[in-house]
C-alpha cells in the first residue's frame, strides 16, 4: 500500500459543531485532513455575480451555493500550490467509513489514468461500469456514466483539477454538477469513477436531520432555486427532454465504441456496512428505502 493522498475539508468559521464533528470523524477512522476556511456569500467576485446574474432564474445557484463552490476551487487550488498530484476533497457534514483510508493507500487507485474519483452516495441511482477491485475488501470502484451528485468526499488529479478551474461554465454551476454530472459533462470526456459501496454520505442528506450538523446553510436558496425550476413551462419540459436524449446519445457514442456499454448496469448504489447504522433510521422513507442501501443488493 501507499501513503494515502493529502485530504482537505472545508468548513466555515461559524460552524464548530461541524469542525468538531469532521475531527471525531478523522480520529475514528485513523487519518488527518486539513481545514480550508469555506468563503460566505460576502466574498463571491463581481465577475461570478455578474454571470449569474446572466442566467435564468430556475438555473441561478443561491448565494450560499456559490459561496460552496468557491470554497471547493479555493481547496483545489490550495493542492495545486502545494504541489500534491492528487487529493482528497471533503465538506464537513459528512460520515465516512473506516474503509476510506485503505481504498486512498491503493497503490492502483488512480489506475487506469483516473481523473476524478467519487466516493458519496445519497440517494443516487447511477450507470457504472465494470466493477474493478481496491485494496479494500468488497469495494470496487467502477466508471461512472451517469450523474452522481454530491461533494462530501471526492478525489481530483491535479491535471484534472487545473482544467476544471479553467472551464468557461465553471461560475454558472455548482462543483459537484460540474464534475459529476451530464451538466458538465465531464463523464464523456474524462474518467470519472464511482466507489461502491459508497463510503460517505452527508447528514443531512441521509443522516439525522435534527443533529446540528446536519443542519445545511445552503438549503434556503437551494430550496427557492428547486422551486422555481419546478414551474415548468411546456418549453422547459420540452428542453429537459431534448437534454435527456442527447445524454442517451452521448453514452452511446462515449462507451459504446470502448465497448465499456457492454458490462454497464444501472444501480442504486450501496452504502459501506459500518456506516449504514448511521443513516437517519427515525425517518419512516429511508426505513422502507434503507435495505436498497445494503452491499450486494440492487
Amino acid at each position: 500500500m501507499t501513503p494515502i493522498p493529502p485530504a482537505f475539508f472545508i468548513n466555515l468559521s461559524s460552524r464548530p459543531d461541524r469542525l468538531a464533528h469532521m475531527q471525531a470523524q478523522f480520529d475514528r477512522v485513523g487519518m488527518s485532513a486539513e481545514r480550508i476556511d469555506a468563503l460566505t456569500p460576502e466574498g463571491i467576485p463581481e465577475v461570478t455575480r455578474s454571470r449569474q446574474a446572466k442566467l435564468p432564474p430556475e438555473r441561478r445557484l443561491s448565494p450560499n451555493e456559490v459561496a460552496c463552490s468557491l470554497s471547493h476551487r479555493k481547496a483545489w487550488q490550495t493542492m495545486l500550490d502545494r504541489g500534491h498530484s492528487c487529493a482528497l476533497f471533503m465538506e464537513d457534514d459528512a460520515y465516512i467509513s473506516d474503509q476510506l483510508p485503505k481504498v486512498l493507500s491503493d497503490p492502483n487507485l488512480l489506475k487506469p489514468n483516473v481523473d476524478a474519483i467519487q466516493f458519496e452516495t445519497h440517494r443516487t441511482s447511477a450507470l457504472l461500469g465494470r466493477r474493478v477491485s481496491t485494496t479494500a475488501d468488497g469495494v470496487y470502484k467502477h466508471r461512472l456514466m451517469s450523474s452522481s451528485l454530491g461533494g462530501a468526499a471526492y478525489l481530483l488529479t491535479a491535471d484534472f483539477a487545473k482544467r476544471l478551474l479553467a472551464a468557461p461554465e465553471i461560475d454558472d454551476v455548482c462543483q459537484d454538477s460540474l464534475i459529476f454530472s451530464r451538466n458538465g459533462g465531464y463523464i464523456y470526456s474524462d474518467r470519472i469513477y464511482q466507489v461502491s459501496p459508497a463510503l460517505a454520505f452527508q447528514i443531512g442528506k441521509m443522516g439525522d436531520a435534527s443533529h446540528s450538523v446536519g443542519k445545511s446553510d445552503l438549503s434556503e436558496g437551494r430550496n427557492g432555486r428547486r422551486k422555481r425550476g419546478r414551474r415548468r413551462t411546456f418549453l422547459g419540459r420540452l428542453s429537459k427532454l431534448r437534454d435527456s436524449l442527447k445524454h442517451i446519445g452521448r453514452i452511446f457514442l462515449t462507451f459504446g465504441k470502448t465497448g465499456e456499454l457492454l458490462t454497464a448496469r444501472q444501480v442504486r448504489l450501496a452504502v459501506a456496512p459500518d456506516i449504514l447504522p448511521m443513516m437517519d433510521a427515525n425517518n419512516t422513507k429511508w426505513r422502507r428505502q434503507r435495505r436498497h442501501f445494503a452491499p450486494n443488493r440492487g
